[in-house]
């Protein structure tokens, strides 16, 4: 931060341009651009609202310790989603070990494909994974929030569907530790600066994989009930909803994404 600051005060004008760079004040600080001399200017998607659904199922809890009691249910709900509108979908889990645990109760028949990320991959096998998503034309595929196929990839035209299971909060560490102490030291909002806000950058991050061009329609489904708490819904992005984030939250999910595809025949 004190690099870039230094920099930053090299140039009479700076301008820093993202897709996930909210909340502003977050990557201010982080970035180190001074509080007083700093302007925000947010722009509206350039792509048509009406061709994708955005949800959040807010009855599985995902937190570390009580996730396990829902693993069935997470998967049953990918997997009644997905089989509304037959095509390629991606679900991005915040872990490894979380996305092998509800694989085991996601039952792949001749209808769907199920490919698997579940751990590092050599470039020969990230080959074989996009393969096997192109050249299927019902896949469920799975991966990890903060890897390469939810930051680094776009498959513009490709994808009908994905679920972002869990705020992709950083793992405990004793590094991540020092920095949630650096920031409530100057900031008073450590848990926030050191793994709430990055956590949502993964996670947008990963729901952002859906729609790459003004041609592409589907659904985004963010799971798990922090997602539908104030700390965190209310840093939702304003294109995803009309006047409140908690539009967002649903009540029938099944029945909603039913309603969307429904909607998009008749266009």
């Amino acid at each position: 931060m004190n690099f870039l600051r230094n920099r930053l005060n090299q140039f009479k004008s700076t301008v820093a341009i993202s897709a996930t760079i909210t909340p502003f004040s977050f990557y201010r600080d982080l970035l180190g651009f001074p509080i007083d001399k700093t302007q925000y200017k947010r722009f509206a998607s350039p792509f048509p609202p009406q061709n994708r659904a955005i949800f959040i199922e807010a009855s599985i809890d995902t937190r570390y310790k009580q996730r396990h009691e829902y693993y069935k249910d997470i998967a049953q709900l990918i997997t009644d989603s997905i089989q509304i509108k037959p095509g390629k979908y991606f679900a991005f889990f915040p872990s490894f070990k979380f996305a092998s645990e509800v694989l085991k109760y996601v039952k792949p028949d001749n209808r769907f494909t199920v490919i698997k990320q579940l751990g590092p991959m050599h470039d020969e096998e990230r080959i074989h994974f996009i393969h096997e998503l192109e050249s299927n034309s019902f896949v469920l595929a799975i991966a990890v929030t903060a890897g390469i196929f939810a930051e680094g990839m776009d498959f513009p035209g490709v994808l009908n569907g994905v679920f972002v299971i869990s705020p992709s909060l950083p793992t405990l560490s004793f590094e991540r530790e020092i920095i949630r102490q650096y920031y409530e030291e100057r900031y008073s909002n450590g848990f926030a600066y050191a793994y709430q806000f990055p956590g949502l950058t993964r996670t947008f991050q990963a729901a952002g994989r859906l729609i790459r061009t003004a041609s592409d329609k589907g659904i985004i489904i963010f799971i798990g009930q922090r997602f539908a708490s104030k700390k965190y819904v209310d840093f939702f992005p304003s294109y995803y909803y009309e006047k409140s984030p908690r539009e967002l939250i649903s009540t029938d999910i099944i029945n909603d994404v039913k309603t969307f595809w429904k909607q998009q025949e008749e266009i």
